[in-house]
């Protein structure tokens, strides 16, 4: 993991010997209802999940970007976007 990634956390756990009330939010709830042990490791051990990984859609539309672009400049076509852009459309 990224030196920057610390999944063990020490505020927000629940203490049961404590008599205050505990928050609990929609997505918490949320991660209960998806799977229980997950939500007792976040919760009462302060274990996190790990992050997710890069939204993979941006990376597709910009290899298909560039793939256009390629072959847009090796046909020598100008894309229409660019026109507008330098007349301020």
């Amino acid at each position: 993991m990224s030196k920057f990634y610390n999944s063990q956390r020490i505020r927000n756990l629940y203490a049961p010997q404590s008599g205050e009330l505990f928050k609990i939010s929609r997505t918490k709830i949320d991660l209960f209802l998806n799977c229980p042990k997950c939500f007792y490791l976040d919760r009462r051990l302060g274990i996190n999940q790990p992050p997710s990984f890069p939204f993979s859609l941006n990376a597709a539309v910009d290899l298909l970007l560039k793939k256009e672009f390629i072959c847009l400049s090796k046909a020598l076509i100008v894309p229409i976007a660019s026109i507008e852009r330098r007349r301020g459309i």
